[in-house]
């Protein structure tokens, strides 16, 4: 059974009340691998993990095999994006090489290449985070999943700076999250 260290952040921020510290914080996909058997350690800003700073890191990640790096910058401009996923990526390269981790599995976007040409921001980041981890002659894996619904307000409504009086979705707008998951068969 190998212990793995997940981040949590937007991605599965459906936290339980009352944790403790790493263990206990629940996000979905700390629940999938608890429930597949792994011993996971949840390691986010909650749990007093920082990936940017460096906070947390080592005690978070002593005695792990596999890290599963979910972090998201909240920049989606290419310069705060890039300072973001230089700096979170470097230090859990670093601290995973460090605490002996033999495998670094990383969630990007699919068409990250194509974006990061076409659309340059926050994609650009994303690429440039994909190459540190390439170059870093560690093990991994790069999971490339599509846009995730938890995304739909940030993406719809208008962000407080906007100088447009326009709003791309209304306020009143209700929208359903869904996912369709099917299970390899045993």
């Amino acid at each position: 059974m190998a212990r793995r260290p997940v981040g949590a952040g937007e991605v599965g921020r459906h936290a339980h009340r009352g944790h403790r510290r790493h263990r206990a914080h629940r996000t979905r996909l700390v629940a999938r691998l608890t429930a597949d058997g792994h011993d996971v350690v949840s390691a986010s800003r909650a749990t007093g993990v920082n990936s940017y700073t460096g906070e947390g890191l080592a005690e978070a990640l002593a005695g792990a095999e596999i890290l599963i790096d979910v972090t998201n910058s909240g920049y989606l401009d290419e310069r705060g994006a890039n300072d973001f996923f230089y700096g979170s990526t470097l230090n859990l390269l670093t601290h995973g090489a460090a605490a002996g981790v033999r495998h670094h599995v990383a969630l990007s976007v699919v068409g990250t290449d194509r974006l990061a040409q076409t659309e340059g921001g926050y994609f650009a980041a994303k690429e440039a985070q994909e190459h540190l981890i390439r170059r870093s002659g560690r093990p991994f894996t790069i999971v490339h999943a599509t846009q995730f619904f938890e995304f739909i307000s940030r993406i719809a409504m208008p962000r407080p700076d906007s100088t447009s009086s326009a709003s791309r979705m209304p306020s009143s707008s209700r929208y359903l999250p869904t996912t369709s998951v099917r299970r390899p068969p045993r």
